[in-house]
């Protein structure tokens, strides 16, 4: 039987004579194949067709388990082999299960959303650019002066009207004092070393939250561990290596390091916060 997407394109594809022929010659070629490659034993007959015997090549690394003695592909030699039959062109050991396909989609968008727009930085600066792209990425901030905690954009705009008229307006340029963001809460979030690049003209931020962000690496890190302000930093549930945590840590004024659930076991980040943190009386969590 044709598949349907042919079924359906052939009467503008093909004449009616080769639309009969067709389903024809593919049952013929479907019964070929199937004398062709159906396995030793299969219960066909000597005029059904020529059959290929399987074809087993020895590997030199064991990486499947060995046949069993008197198994259908022959004799035991204590060897490992993988068929070359068309009718089984799998291990011997079981199926092959590719593993899934790199998220490039994801990674595309995340990229994009993560670009710095130097033109917010210029306009608002580095304080008030970094909070509006950290609420844009579902994250939490808490800025100078204010009791409550932003989560939303907007809320940041109403602020903004309140502390700062005028800034929306790019002309003229506001050049007023803007407040620093002195609390930031990304956990959980899709940030990147990209869009951790907002931090980079951040002077007033004293706690940082990044636990379960698995999308930082080194260069948000670098970027972290200069902040002069920082006192707490939680860097659980992501994927930093230990060379990158002692980066993250080496802010002077660190008082409280969280890094639990790491991708490297409890003591190895204990020795990297210890050896790399600059406060002696800073708490290590792990």
């Amino acid at each position: 039987m044709l598949p349907r997407w042919v079924s359906q394109r052939l009467p503008t594809l093909v004449p009616r004579a080769a639309r009969e022929a067709l389903p024809r010659a593919a049952g013929s070629l479907t019964g070929a194949l199937e004398s062709l490659l159906s396995p030793p034993g299969s219960g066909r007959s000597e005029h059904d067709g020529p059959q290929l015997e399987p074809l087993l090549i020895p590997l030199e690394r064991e990486e499947y388990p060995p046949r069993r003695s008197g198994s259908d592909n022959g004799p035991f030699d204590g060897r490992r082999y993988f068929s070359t039959t068309a009718t089984s062109m799998m291990p011997a050991g079981g199926p092959f299960r590719p593993s899934p396909p790199a998220p490039v989609f994801s990674t595309w968008v995340n990229n994009i959303f993560n670009s710095v727009d130097n033109s917010r930085i210029r306009l608002l600066g580095a304080d008030l650019a970094a909070a509006e792209f950290f609420l844009k990425a579902d994250g939490k901030i808490r800025l100078e002066g204010d009791a409550e905690w932003l989560t939303n954009p907007q809320q940041l705009l109403l602020r903004l009207d309140t502390l700062c008229p005028g800034i929306q307006n790019k002309k003229p340029k506001y050049t007023g004092p803007t407040p620093a963001i002195v609390d930031a809460d990304l956990s959980g979030t899709a940030i990147t070393d990209r869009g951790m690049a907002y931090l980079a003209g951040v002077k007033g931020l004293e706690t940082l939250n990044l636990s379960g962000c698995q999308l930082i690496g080194e260069d948000a890190a670098a970027l972290i561990g200069k902040l002069p302000q920082l006192r707490e930093l939680d860097l659980s549930r992501t994927r930093l290596t230990e060379d990158q945590v002692a980066l993250a840590v080496a802010s002077p004024g660190l008082r409280r390091v969280c890094a639990l659930n790491m991708a490297f076991p409890s003591d190895v980040a204990r020795q990297a916060i210890v050896m790399a943190v600059r406060n002696p009386d800073c708490e290590i969590i792990v």
